[in-house]
């Protein structure tokens, strides 16, 4: 059985998060960035952001919001509200979404859904489908426009024409429970769950991990929540745990750090030999991508809240007190490993950083070049967290993708489609480098055999031919239910000292 999904809910407005009761009584609930970034790191499987911001220029605000939750968290991003065209949705996938949830604008001309599918796929497609019961009519429809407006139309004869569309997911919320902690609608959610064959998200009533495997059980593929995790009163790993005691399969959270047994005596030996007051260096080096990206002082105290919150923390030597990284920026720090030099004298702090480590908002605090004549311009070195999001895109590809995609293409292909590719981008690689040995072609010459036509660089020219090589390696590996990290996890086992 495929693992549940939770998916907090960020109803945003005016570049705030919002909630409020049956679409109603609406109450700040905080920065939804933030937000955002605090669910990822809680365990979040899915974010969904729903703008209900009436202005141009609230909904420019909100691309921007989009952008940097994009740039922050690492787990697919629905965002809806307000698309009327497949511009609309082009927009919003540029701006950093995985899917875009339309309502109003697909009952009004349901051929909407159909066009996003075929242009963006249907993976992209979420209709969202806001329900209300009528008593007159003894029946579920469609309200639109923010739940403000009956259209009249049957709830289930929507969600299976929706189906019929293209669209790949439906958001279903029901009106009545939205915001009430009673619930969610298990009636309406069986019987829309009962009548399409696509991912189901309840929405709409939830209270706690009791009512979401109730969901659950009704037929829900993944449950929507808001207020409940908003307002702290309950977290992510929280509801986990308590579906999964009740047999509902769920994606286990990232563990937050723990002490290991016997820390205390640990941290007393390493400052046994230095002064009461000692603060110590303290690298944090990226656990992903292996980059520096600050160095801070900790003394006993910070290496402790460290070790036993699982969060960097440091001592400030301006301030005089001990400082949470992050606390209040939000670009908090979550520490993987901490590392002991030799001399017992500095630690790394192996990390996964929330944002930026710079107060510039650089990723990195070393983003300049010392050189013989003085500080180069602001530059940092390339970084490869990049490589994480493009072997996401290509896992993705290859559930599916839009047939247009050159990956998607690839990966539909038997095994040797990208294994010739793998052959191909090879011999274009040894055949650049041996191209270097001829006269005029040294690296960094203009002139020369094998020359890149884009650049005149022959040196360059390699470099391309190996990102090419690189990328489809990455296919190939896919294809056959293996992640380039594979190969780079065993070239680690592999190395030695003297390596």
């Amino acid at each position: 059985m495929l693992a549940r999904r939770i998916v907090p809910c960020l109803d945003v407005k005016d570049g705030v998060v919002v909630k409020g009761v049956n679409f109603q009584d609406l109450r700040e609930a905080g920065d939804p960035v933030a937000l955002a970034r605090e669910y990822y790191r809680q365990g979040a499987d899915e974010l969904v952001y729903l703008d209900i911001t009436a202005t141009l220029e609230g909904r420019e605000s909100f691309l921007n919001v989009v952008e940097r939750t994009a740039n922050s968290v690492f787990i697919p991003l629905t965002v809806g509200g307000g698309v009327r065209t497949a511009a609309d949705v082009n927009r919003l996938l540029q701006s950093g979404a995985d899917k875009v949830a339309m309502n109003s604008a697909a009952v009004l001309r349901p051929d909407l859904i159909k066009e996003c599918a075929a242009r963006f796929g249907s993976q992209c497609v979420v209709v969202a489908i806001d329900a209300a019961w009528d008593d007159a009519r003894g029946d579920w429809y469609v309200h639109t426009h923010a739940g403000s407006k009956a259209s009249g139309l049957p709830v289930l004869d929507w969600a299976v024409e929706c189906e019929a569309l293209g669209a790949g997911e439906i958001l279903l919320t029901s009106i009545d429970r939205d915001g009430t902690n009673q619930g969610y609608d298990l009636d309406l959610l069986e019987k829309v769950c009962g009548r399409v064959s696509i991912p189901v998200i309840a929405s709409g009533g939830a209270s706690g991990p009791g009512h979401m495997v109730s969901a659950c059980r009704a037929g829900a593929a993944a449950v929507l929540a808001a207020s409940i995790f908003h307002y702290g009163t309950w977290d992510i790993p929280g509801v986990k745990a308590v579906m999964a005691a009740e047999g509902v399969p769920v994606r286990t959270s990232p563990s937050v750090a723990r002490p290991p047994v016997g820390w205390e005596s640990t941290l007393e030996g390493l400052f046994a030999s230095l002064p009461d007051e000692a603060l110590i260096p303290v690298v944090a080096q990226s656990a992903a991508t292996g980059e520096i990206l600050m160095l801070a002082y900790a003394n006993r105290e910070a290496v402790g809240k460290t070790l036993s919150t699982g969060y960097a923390h440091f001592f400030s030597r301006s301030r005089q007190q001990l400082w949470k990284k992050g606390e209040a920026s939000r670009n908090l720090m979550e520490v993987e490993e901490i590392r002991v030099d030799c001399d017992a004298d500095a630690l790394v702090y192996l990390v996964r950083p929330q944002g930026p480590a710079c107060h510039t908002g650089e990723r990195s605090c070393f983003f300049r070049r010392l050189t013989s004549s003085g500080l180069a311009g602001a530059r940092s070195r390339p970084s490869f967290a990049f490589t994480t999001d493009l072997l996401e895109l290509i896992a993705a590809r290859r559930q599916g993708g839009p047939e247009k995609s050159y990956t998607t293409q690839l990966l539909k292909g038997p095994v040797a489609l990208p294994a010739a590719k793998v052959l191909e981008e090879a011999a274009e690689v040894v055949q650049a480098a041996l191209d270097l040995e001829k006269p005029g072609a040294e690296i960094g010459s203009r002139a020369g055999a094998g020359i890149d036509a884009a650049s005149g660089d022959a040196a360059l020219h390699v470099v391309h031919e190996a990102a090419d090589l690189i990328y489809h390696l990455m296919v190939l590996l896919a294809s056959v239910g293996l992640s380039f990290q594979d190969a780079l996890a065993e070239l680690e086992r592999r190395r030695t000292p003297a390596d």
